[in-house]
């Protein structure tokens, strides 16, 4: 059959690399019973995944060996129910002792070797009663796939099907690695692996298990590189233990190459160490490592990965295309023969859009347009092909290469006319290449207006306002066309809308002014004529209706502001903040106060505003309805809720205001007031309620966000790493934002939102030192707004946080609730609108009733 002999090799994943041959369905002699086939399992408290492995592996085998290390769940009646043969042993903190106690049972002719976390592939699993009559081979290696958090992919092949020879065993306490004689080959039978993609909860409750025991290892075996390695691996799940993940990768590349380690061995180390290095943005140290692990394992493809990224972070466009190239040269050879990535784990196996998209964009750069169109088209069979497409696209948009992304968009559109983003962003190229014609726009119909045309004007202008939404002097044109012709109201929205993008032209915030007057809103009038004289501080007009504002306001005092009267409960809600930035070396978060984790359902994990429903209703998605993102063209409100949200709750007893908050647009009713959150663009009448709110968030210069049309929205994220003033402007809209929720009026509930955060995670990054100071910005923020109105109690919630270097959300938020004790506390999303609601002497049984 062509098969290779290995003879007396011990043999372990990350330790050895042999070639395997294909294995080839063996017919059964004539009338001879199919030998027998034990699964053998060790488990503890896996009673979530267990079923499905079960479920998975049962018509395959003849006996079921489970041995349970101390389960307090329902893991044992399950395995039971399968008509598992249960043993019990207590935990003895070594996984290959539990795992040989399991072979130790198992009477069948071959053992396969399952953990509870595992599937096997229903597509693939009828090869095992072919496997076990091939009467040379006595161990088959299946394909692993790890599913990752992120949706993503690794691959490995692993040995998991074994002849019950005497002599077969387990090594190692935390890795087990299985010793074994005789041939081996590689099967057609997948597992799929769900451990990396477990709940927040029991991913940490793993990983301190698993940090715990490798430390025991490293401390008995000080000089195992293998150990420091797994060490290093551990440690870089963790944002707030890289640096020593790269000192223990440092420690295991010393000892492995003192020790004459086999090459194959040496990615086991350079893994984590460029993953950690790279977290870090330590790029000299990843190109001098990966070249290094590229000199010993050439076919090793994470390394030429990390080459790319080191060249992209530095612009070397060149060098990206080159190692990119080789990337995907041999994750095609990877793919092509599997068994040469046999016996460590390739990590990148998943990760190709992420390579093609610097690729793309390092083509562009290049000027290589047509390179770059065909790569973008060669990253739409690879996984999460909409979000590596759309960055790639979103990093050349608003640069000079914006008709290339125009080309890449309308592309795109035609290719994929079930993504919605394409057009709308192929629109807003064409609406950049248009601004010479906005330019002849925007001065004929202001010439219109001086002429008096203003039928004339309103044409023009509404044109340009539609190639450029946010041009003060279009929209402020238009609003003064309008209201020539005796269409105020229809003028107010884009009057509006141009001072709060310009506040400069005294003569919007008198007309502004003049109107309020007219309706007799004498404090909305107060602020506007006061903010045209700071202007115009000559007319004496507007100085005496001013002066009958004033006493028109003596007569009848306004109510307090939120500055005046603090409430009862100040609530912050900051996306992006996540466990990894409090658990950096810097005081607790809001100090002596409790923090601790939110922890999402499965189902809501990289979800935003899904996430955010469950938090305000204390219900899952199945009760609270909204299961889909919100877009700028479709935005999520309150009303969209099935059922009543925790601040629509606390409204019928107490006065409620909403401030840019999560799923705020439009600006919901029923509360004290509310103002829209993101996304919601320059304001407008029907972003505020009540309206009459407006003039004093408008002259206080207020802003729910930063990104204010869709075009900002598909290009701040570039800007924002190349213009350190998009930073300085971030952090002012936030600053507004305090400074309105002073202002307005006093509430019991005050809520505010803050997304700066979110956005430098986006675009750096947990570990990127921007990140950490845009932390740092948001902390003192909310300590300042915590001091300055002293709340009876206060909560800071936030959402999610994102991966080291991604910029997909993670399914994790992190919760400070000042009426908690303790530190790293966990909690159920749904436990927190509840608490809430107790604090306020409220009945939690309120939510989750439908509407109506």
């Amino acid at each position: 059959m062509g098969k290779k002999m290995i003879k007396a090799k011990k043999l372990s994943a990350g330790t050895s690399q042999v070639d395997l041959p294909e294995a080839v369905a063996v017919q059964p002699p004539a009338g001879k019973k199919r030998p027998t086939i034990s699964l053998c399992m060790m488990v503890k408290n896996e009673e979530k995944r267990l079923p499905t492995a079960l479920k998975s592996a049962a018509p395959w085998v003849d006996e079921i060996i489970v041995v349970d290390t101390g389960s307090t769940d329902n893991t044992v009646q399950i395995a039971q129910s399968y008509g598992a043969k249960v043993y019990h042993h207590p935990w003895e903190h070594s996984f290959s002792k539990h795992r040989n106690q399991s072979i130790g049972y198992a009477t069948g002719d071959w053992l396969l070797i399952l953990d509870a976390d595992e599937e096997l592939d229903p597509a693939t699993a009828h090869w095992l009663h072919k496997l076990v009559h091939d009467p040379e081979v006595d161990v088959f290696f299946f394909e692993l796939n790890n599913q990752l958090k992120d949706g993503g992919e690794s691959f490995i092949l692993h040995p998991r099907l074994f002849r019950n020879l005497k002599g077969f065993h387990y090594e190692g306490q935390v890795h087990n690695r299985p010793v074994f004689h005789g041939q081996a080959a590689k099967a057609p039978v997948r597992l799929i692996h769900y451990g990396y993609a477990e709940d927040p909860e029991t991913t940490e409750r793993k990983h301190q298990r698993r940090l715990e025991m490798i430390s025991k290892w490293v401390e008995d075996e000080p000089d195992n590189y293998i150990a420091r390695a797994y060490l290093s691996h551990t440690l870089m799940e963790r944002t707030d233990t890289l640096k020593e993940a790269v000192e223990e990768g440092y420690t295991a590349l010393r000892l492995a190459r003192e020790q004459g380690s086999p090459p194959e061995n040496m990615p086991r180390i350079y893994y984590p160490l460029l993953t950690a290095l790279a977290c870090l943005q330590r790029e000299d140290e990843v190109l001098t490592h990966a070249q290094d692990c590229l000199a010993t394992v050439p076919n090793y493809p994470d390394a030429p990965f990390y080459v790319a990224w080191a060249h992209y972070v530095r612009c070397h466009w060149s060098e990206v295309c080159l190692a990119s190239q080789r990337f995907l040269d041999l994750q095609e050879r990877s793919r092509s023969n599997p068994e040469e990535f046999i016996f460590f784990e390739n990590l990148t196996f998943n990760r190709i859009n992420a390579a093609l998209a610097r690729w793309v964009i390092a083509a562009s750069q290049l000027g290589q347009e047509e390179e770059a169109l065909r790569l973008l088209e060669r990253m739409l069979p690879e996984a999460e092909a909409e979000k590596y497409t759309r960055n790639a696209v979103n990093a050349l948009l608003g640069s000079r290469f914006m008709d290339l992304a125009g080309r890449m968009a309308q592309r795109l559109a035609e290719l994929r006319p079930d993504w919605e983003w394409p057009a709308l962003t192929a629109k807003a190229a064409r609406a950049h290449q248009g601004r010479q014609q906005l330019e002849q726009l925007k001065a004929q119909g202001l010439k219109a207006l001086e002429d008096q045309d203003y039928a004339a004007a309103e044409q023009l202008l509404a044109q340009a306002v539609e190639i450029d939404e946010l041009n003060p002097e279009a929209l402020l044109g238009l609003g003064r066309a309008l209201h020539q012709q005796g269409r105020a109201r229809e003028a107010l929205p884009w009057l509006t809308r141009g001072v709060n993008a310009h506040p400069g032209f005294a003569w919007a915030w008198q007309l502004l002014a003049e109107e309020r007057f007219a309706g007799l809103d004498h404090a909305g009038a107060l602020v506007y004529y006061q903010r045209y004289l700071a202007l115009a501080p000559g007319d004496h007009k507007a100085a005496a209706r001013l002066e009958v504002c004033h006493k028109r306001l003596a007569q009848s005092p306004p109510p307090p502001t939120v500055a005046e009267r603090p409430p009862k409960l100040l609530v912050v809600l900051t996306a992006g903040l996540s466990p990894e930035m409090v658990r950096m070396p810097t005081p607790h978060f809001l100090m002596h106060r409790a923090w601790g984790e939110l922890m999402y359902g499965l189902e809501e994990a990289g979800q935003d505003h899904p996430a955010w429903a469950s938090l305000y209703t204390g219900r899952g998605p199945e009760v609270h309805g909204m299961l889909k993102e919100a877009t700028r063209q479709h935005p999520h409100g309150l009303g969209d809720l099935a059922v009543p949200s925790v601040w629509e709750v606390m409204a019928r007893d107490y006065r409620v205001g909403l401030l840019a908050a999560p799923l705020g647009h439009p600006a919901p009713q029923g509360m004290a007031w509310s103002v829209a959150g993101r996304p919601a663009g320059l304001l407008t009448p029907d972003l505020v309620n009540p309206p009459e709110l407006l003039p004093r968030l408008l002259t206080l210069g207020f802003r729910a966000d930063q990104v204010l049309s869709y075009t900002e929205e598909q290009t701040f994220l570039q800007r924002l790493q190349q213009d350190a003033r998009q930073e300085a402007f971030l952090f002012q809209t936030e600053r507004n934002k305090l400074a309105a929720a002073l202002a307005l009026p006093a509430v019991d509930v005050l809520v505010v939102g803050l997304t700066a955060l979110d956005y430098f995670q986006q675009a750096y990054g947990i570990a990127h030192y921007h990140t950490f100071a845009a932390y740092q910005q948001v902390y003192a923020l909310i300590e300042m707004l915590v001091h300055a109105l002293r709340p009876e109690n206060f909560a800071v919630l936030s959402q999610r946080g994102y991966a080291p270097q991604e910029s997909q959300p993670r399914g994790v938020g992190f919760y400070c609730l000042s009426w908690l004790k303790g530190e790293n506390g966990r909690a159920p999303v749904a436990e927190i609108a509840p608490q809430l609601l107790k604090l306020m002497g409220l009945d939690p049984a309120l939510l989750g009733t439908p509407r109506g």
